[in-house]
This record gives structure tokens, C-alpha cells and sequence, in this order.
């Protein structure tokens, strides 16, 4: 199905998301005297991959495959309608 892998990069997109928000989260509760620390340069990376890294890859993909699943068990009329307000076609009411 064509919607499939709009789902799917919307679902990336959504865990994406929700764990920059718990990330910040976190940051906001951590005492201030934690948040900056000297990095050697063996530490950085030469190059920024523009990639997520493997255990969040693993994530976004397990919670793609669990919103797919999900919204394929749905019957047509809630699966319809909420495919097309997620994908901006439709205005929920």
C-alpha cells in the first residue's frame, strides 16, 4: 500500500521528535554544574554522520513497524479518515 511509507516516515518523524523533547527534559532537570564538560578531540567525530544513531534507527523502525500494524487492523472507515488527516488532506473535525 502506497501510504504505507508515508506512515512510516511520519512515524520516524514523530520518535524523532518525542525523544528530542525527553532529551530537553532531562537537560532542564539536570543540575547545571553537569551539563558542560571539557571533550578532547579524540572525542569528536571527524565527520557528523546524517544518520541516526543505531539504537535509535532500531527504535524509529520498531515504532514505525507498531503504528503500521496498528492502522492496518483499523476498518476502513477510522483507518481512511485518519490516514488522510495525517497526511494534511483532511481537516479533522
Amino acid at each position: 500500500m502506497a501510504l504505507g511509507g508515508h506512515l512510516r516516515a511520519g512515524a520516524r518523524r514523530g520518535a524523532g521528535w518525542l525523544f528530542t523533547v525527553a532529551r530537553n527534559e532531562v537537560d532542564r532537570l539536570r543540575p547545571d554544574d553537569d551539563r558542560v564538560r571539557d571533550v578532547s578531540e579524540a572525542e569528536i567525530p571527524e565527520h557528523a554522520s546524517g544518520e541516526p544513531p543505531p539504537d535509535l534507527a532500531a527504535e524509529e523502525d520498531w515504532v514505525s513497524s507498531c503504528v503500521q500494524s496498528a492502522v492496518a487492523e483499523l476498518p476502513d472507515r477510522e483507518r481512511v479518515p485518519l490516514a488522510l488527516a495525517y497526511l494534511g488532506r483532511a481537516q479533522p473535525e
